[in-house]
């Protein structure tokens, strides 16, 4: 199936909307779920961290990854991408000029299995830090998909040693789409 561009007509295929545009962190945080025999048994919400918040990448075509931090758009950009005295974000013509971000970043590389939606984003040797991001994309637009890691751990349930399954999903979009 290929990808709708948030109902628009414009179909993409899995790298077209990979590499329409940068991302960053959607709503207010991931939500981490836990599930016991394929069923989900807990979910609860917690935070982005502030490195999470302030990222921006960019997945190019050659396989390469852009990245930057919120922190370092220039103040024109800053005033055009933060929200009023009321809380509200107004989206008109954010999308950056090339001297508004004071630092671009060019040492990442990503690679995706469109078999399986395996993703990984490595970020290169810098001076950021920022981990590599290993999991598999889900509902994959040209505006905003979702990310997702899984692990598996061992713990009693229902008074049973269990294996447990984690899916941490974290949403992303694009930074000058007001999706909603």
């Amino acid at each position: 199936m290929t990808p709708d561009c948030c109902g628009t007509g414009y179909n993409l295929t899995p790298l077209g909307c990979l590499v329409y545009g940068p991302w960053q962190t959607y709503l207010d945080g991931n939500n981490e779920a836990v599930f016991f025999e394929g069923k989900e048994i807990s979910s609860i919400g917690t935070g982005y961290s502030p490195l999470q918040k302030n990222l921006v990448f960019e997945l190019l075509q050659n396989g390469t990854v852009k990245f930057w931090f919120k922190s370092d758009y220039d103040s024109s950009l800053s005033i055009r991408t933060s929200p009023d005295a009321n809380g509200i974000q107004t989206f008109t013509n954010i999308q950056p000029k090339e001297n508004e971000i004071k630092k671009v970043y060019n040492s990442g590389r990503w690679r995706a299995d469109f078999r399986d939606s395996s993703l990984t984003i490595d970020f290169g040797k810098n001076s950021t830090g920022i981990p590599a991001i290993k999991g598999k994309y889900k509902n994959l637009g040209s505006t905003y998909f979702d990310f997702q890691k899984i692990s598996y751990f061992d713990s009693v349930y229902l008074g049973t040693k269990s294996t447990l399954k984690k899916v941490i999903t974290t949403h992303y979009n694009h930074p000058w789409i007001n999706r909603f």
